[in-house]
Order: C-alpha cells, then structure tokens, then sequence
C-alpha cells in the first residue's frame, strides 16, 4: 500500500472527507479544495491536520464538519510506521593498526520509524505541499550519509577490526540505531523504532583486502596461542589460588580444632579441679563432724570416770605398801595373798588390777545424702557430717535432702536424717558426789591397823568409799 489512497468525495457540501486505508502513515486528501460544510471524520489512533486560513489539527475519534473552506486535508497514523531500506556502496575503512590499507566496504539495510510527536511534526514541516516520496528520499540520504559516518570509525572509536566487522553485524547495528534515533529525530522529528544490518560486505578482490587479510590471519594464529598461553597461565594461577585457599582453610580449621582441644583441656581440669575442691570441703567437712564426735565421747567418758581415782596412786598420803603394817603380823584373811588392793573388794599385795575397758559405740550407720543449701546441691553427706550440720544448725527438719530412690524432700520425712534430728543430745557432765571419794581402805593411826567395817557403797561404782575428813 501506498502512502496516499485514492479521492474521497467530491467538491460539494454533501462530500465527506475520510481515509480508508489499511496501512498508511501520512494519507493526503487529493479531491482539492474542501467546502465549508464538509463532513470529515477521523478514526481513533488517527489526527486530521486541517489546512485553511490557519493550521487545525483533530484526534480521533471524532466526527466534524469543516468551518471554511480548506485547501488540504492531511491524516496522520499514530499506530502507522514506515520502511525505509538503504544500501551504502563501497567506501573506504581503515584499520587503525594499518593505516595505509584503505578496505573497501559495503552496507545493507533498513530502518523502520514512525510519528510520536505529531505536533513537532507538523510544525517542522508544515504540511503545506508536503510530498511522502519527497520526504522518504530525504530520509534515505541522511540514513546513508550517517552509516558511512558510523562504520567508518567503528575500528577506532569501538576497537572492531575491519575484518571481524562481519561477524560483529549485530553489534554494529545496535550502534547505528542508537546514533539514527538521535540524529533523525531532530532532522525529520520521527522516531526510528529499529535498524536493521542485513549485510557487511568486503571488496573480497581488492589488494588491500587480500593484504590485510593475509596479515591478520597470522596475527590470529599468533593472537590464538597468545591467548591460549595467557589462559592456561590464568588456570595455573586460579587452581594454584584454590590450593592455597584450600590450604588455608584447612590450616584454619586445624587451629580451630586445637583451640578447640584447648578449651576442652582446660575445663576438664577445672571441672576436676572444682570436684576434687568439693571432695576435700566435704572431707573436711566428715573430718570435723568425726572429731567432734570423738570429743564428746571421750568427755563423756572422762565425766563418768571423774569421781573414781587412780588406783595405782596413793589417796591423800596412803602408802600401799604399808598395808598390813610394816612388822605387824598380817590379818588371817590376808595369809597367802600378795599385798596391795583387790579391785573385787579384797586386799592384795601385788599390782592392782586394772579398770574394765570402756564398751566400744556400735558402728556408725552409713548414708549418703544430699543436702539443698542456698538452691544448690551439696553432697553427699555421711553420717557423721549430717550430725554435724545439725548440731550447727545447716540442717533442719524442713530442709530439703535427697537419695537414691527419694525424690527432694524435708529431712525429717527421711527416716536415716530423721534418726539424726531424733537423736538426744550429748549427756551433761554428771554431778559432784559430795563428801565421798573412792577409797579401798583408811587406816587408823597406831601401830596396829584395823579395818574399817564401814563400807558405803557409792551407786554408781561398786566401790567402797568413806566420807572425806577434813583433817
């Protein structure tokens, strides 16, 4: 299709002015002149430039009569675009590393645009015997002009060798559509929506060409190795960089790994350190308890003793080897026995018998428990040291303990501590007897001496024991 239809109407005020084109960009109503009164109608997407006494333009969809008579009617496609295909004969490029071999080189192509700004476009070209064929002959010439511009420097300005623009077409082409768009959008006020490169072609008989190729095909082998040397060196490199990466992160790893060990060294033997701490308090602890146990039954037992004396000592004076007197003749019921005191109530001259041994305390009940102190657990705990912390007060009836078998509760629940807390207290010393002393015998002054017949028995010892005299 052509960019202008075919008359519409006639010159009459009945006529009306439209375009039925299928495909067109700028349509041009050919019928002459329009009457006032005209009916012109503008489809949507399309703009009705009205050309009078004065320039009006009309957007579709719209449906008007003309005001005056007009002298031309123009219909512009918004969704409408245009071809235009060029072809550049051979011309001159060089390449920038063989400057004096001059390549003749070829361009094939087309651009597509379109009108966006309607308003620009009228104004730039007034519209007043405007001429489409005109108009694309224009654009044809500025786009041959501007790719000879472009191609000429792409070795220098977009380091392309002549020889490999071929293969760069693409690339090449996203260049002139970047530069055309600029440049015909201020000449033509269209916007080029696409270029598009069919060809880059080369004089292949040209002695500049057959020269330059033969030059840089061995600028490629050697550019080949180049470039496979400098790879290879890069793989070298690159995998020498994993090893040491590598490396060092298994050296990392292996320090972490240590001081890892370390750690774990020291807190076992701070752990150990603290149990063994704990082991000697609670060592201590029993020492302590069993000592002072120990001190109280032997005062205990000292208490009890205290009222008898030392039998293999003299009593306030008392000389046992002058019993039976010295010279004196022995009493009968003393014939045949040895002298000193029968600790079973008779006098006997040898050495006196001495005191039943004390009953040893029955072993000692074994427990371990554990105690609940300041919401920490303490333990275990024997027996002896549980009787100790009762006697100061650490543990008490409510107090918390634990074993084996027994979840958390009071101690007196417990029957091994409540036995404990139930035990009596160690026995006061006993009291002083009074007047009476533990004595065998009291002899009388004189020479002859007489046993005293007098026995009071204290309830306590068995023994026989007189009054104290005061002299």
């Amino acid at each position: 299709m052509g960019f202008f239809s075919k008359i519409l109407g006639s010159n009459d005020s009945q006529t009306i002015v439209r375009c039925d084109e299928a495909e067109f960009l700028i349509w041009k109503y050919q019928g002459g002149a329009v009457k006032s009164g005209t009916s012109i109608i503008v489809k949507d997407g399309e703009v009705a430039a009205l050309i009078g006494s004065t320039q009006t333009t009309i957007e579709g969809p719209a449906n008007t009569t003309a005001s005056e008579d007009l002298s031309e009617v123009f219909f512009i496609n918004l969704a409408g675009s245009n071809v235009v295909r060029f072809a550049v004969p051979y011309f001159g490029v060089n390449d920038p590393r063989y400057p004096d071999l001059n390549i003749p080189v070829a361009v094939r192509g087309s651009i597509n645009f379109n009108i966006e700004d309607y308003k620009g476009f009228i104004r730039m070209h007034r519209l007043v015997d405007f001429d489409m064929e005109a108009f694309q002959k224009k654009i044809k010439d500025a786009v041959i002009k501007y790719v000879k511009s472009v191609v000429s420097n792409i070795p220098t300005d977009h380091s392309i060798p002549v020889v490999q623009m071929e293969k760069k077409i693409l690339e090449i082409g996203e260049i002139l559509n970047q530069y055309l768009k600029q440049r015909l959008a201020i000449d033509f006020a269209i916007n080029v929506r696409a270029v598009d490169l069919n060809a880059i072609e080369y004089d292949a008989d040209d002695e500049s060409y057959k020269q330059l190729r033969a030059l840089t095909q061995g600028q490629a082998a050697e550019m080949s190795q180049t470039q496979h040397k400098i790879n290879m060196d890069q793989m070298k490199a690159q995998s020498q960089l994993n090893i040491d990466a590598m490396r060092e992160t298994q050296k990392q790893d292996l320090y972490n790994r240590g001081a890892n060990l370390d750690m774990d060294r020291q807190m076992r033997a701070q752990d150990i350190k603290d149990r063994g701490e704990k082991m000697r308090i609670q060592r201590d602890l029993g020492e302590k308890a069993y000592n002072a146990q120990i001190d109280e039954m032997q005062k205990s037992g000292r208490m009890a003793m205290g009222g008898m004396p030392n039998m293999g000592q003299p009593v306030g004076g008392f000389n046992p080897s002058g019993i039976n007197g010295i010279g004196g003749p022995k009493p009968a019921t003393q014939i045949g026995q040895p002298s000193g005191i029968n600790m079973g109530g008779g006098i006997n001259s040898g050495t006196p018998t001495p005191p039943p041994a004390p009953q040893v305390p029955p072993q000692i009940p074994q427990v371990s428990i554990y105690v609940a102190i300041g919401g920490q657990t303490q333990g275990p705990f024997d027996y002896n040291m549980l009787k100790e912390m009762v006697r100061t007060g650490g543990l008490t009836a409510q107090t918390l303990v634990w074993k084996e078998g027994i979840n958390w509760t009071p101690a007196i629940q417990v029957p091994e501590v409540a036995s404990i807390l139930n035990a009596p207290q160690t026995p006061p010393p006993p009291t002083s007897t009074g007047n009476w002393h533990t004595m065998s015998l009291k002899f009388l002054s004189g020479s002859t001496a007489q046993r005293n017949t007098s026995r009071n028995t204290a309830p306590s010892t068995g023994r026989y024991v007189l009054p104290r005299t005061s002299g």
